[in-house]
């Protein structure tokens, strides 16, 4: 990346591994994916092993998990500027329903809202410098396939 940026693999960042009963998943190793050009932090340490994860998670589960992540991120990188998380379709909820304050979903509402994920969606949140509260903000790049990211709030 031009600016120097890293991507830091984060297998906890998965989507829901209660999709996935038989096996976990099988990831590209970073080292690959460095050398075939990817700006990889191949000294990266994920803040939660794969030999962590468990298939058997439940979907308040999936989201502690997620909001974990997302708590250890912002912690690691609190006087860093902006962030970006890239995941996987719910993830987009998973990862900011906590920081908004709210409860996380349960399976049915969380199944529900599935189908609001299309290919490449994004949302963005900020967290205002005197009351340290997050919240949700129209996203710096337009949708590509028509997600709104009000469904998030």
């Amino acid at each position: 990346m031009k600016n120097g940026a890293q991507i830091q693999i984060e297998p906890s960042a998965f989507e829901w591994y209660g999709w996935y009963k038989s096996s976990m998943p099988v990831w590209l190793k970073p080292n690959f994916l460095k050398r075939s050009g990817f700006s990889i932090n191949i000294d990266h340490k994920p803040l939660v092993g794969v030999k962590d994860l468990n298939l058997d998670e439940t979907v308040g589960e999936y989201y502690s998990r997620c909001h974990r992540l997302a708590d250890a991120i912002l912690k690691a990188h609190d006087d860093d500027g902006d962030i970006l998380i890239v995941a996987h379709a719910g993830s987009l909820d998973t990862f900011t329903r906590q920081l908004l304050g709210k409860s996380p979903r349960n399976s049915q509402d969380m199944h529900n809202i599935l189908s609001s994920f299309t290919y490449c969606c994004m949302c963005c949140v900020s967290q205002d410098p005197v009351t340290s509260k997050w919240n949700l903000q129209k996203p710096p790049i337009p949708p590509i396939n028509g997600f709104d990211w009000k469904v998030l709030q």
